[in-house]
C-alpha cells in the first residue's frame, strides 16, 4: 500500500525537480478548468486552466507548505486571471 505525498509535499518537491508538478496538474486540472468553465465557457476557459497552472509553477516557491492541500491557492489564482479577463473583457467593449 503506498501512500500519496499530499500537494505540499509534491510542490516542496518541484522546487527542485519542476517535472513533479505534474502531479499537482493531474490531481486538479478538472476542479479548476471546471469551475472557470461554468463562469466564460469551454474554449476561454481550457486557456485560463492552463494559464493558472502556468503561473502556479513559476510561483511555487512563493506556496505555503504548511498547508496540506494546493486546491484553494490554485483557485486563487484562477479567481485573480478572471478577474484580469474580465477586466481585459469590459475595456474593449467601452472601446467599441
Amino acid at each position: 500500500m503506498s501512500i500519496e505525498p499530499t500537494d505540499a509535499e509534491v510542490i516542496a518537491a518541484s522546487r527542485d525537480d519542476p517535472d513533479a508538478f505534474a502531479a499537482i496538474f493531474e490531481r486538479h486540472f478538472d476542479a479548476i478548468f471546471r469551475y472557470l468553465r461554468r463562469r466564460v465557457g469551454r474554449t476561454r476557459a481550457e486557456e485560463l486552466a492552463a494559464e493558472t497552472f502556468t503561473q502556479a509553477l513559476a510561483a511555487r516557491h512563493r506556496f505555503d507548505t504548511r498547508r496540506a492541500g494546493a486546491r484553494p491557492w490554485l483557485y486563487g489564482i484562477a479567481v485573480n486571471l478572471l478577474r484580469h479577463h474580465y477586466r481585459s473583457e469590459e475595456r474593449e467593449l467601452r472601446a467599441y
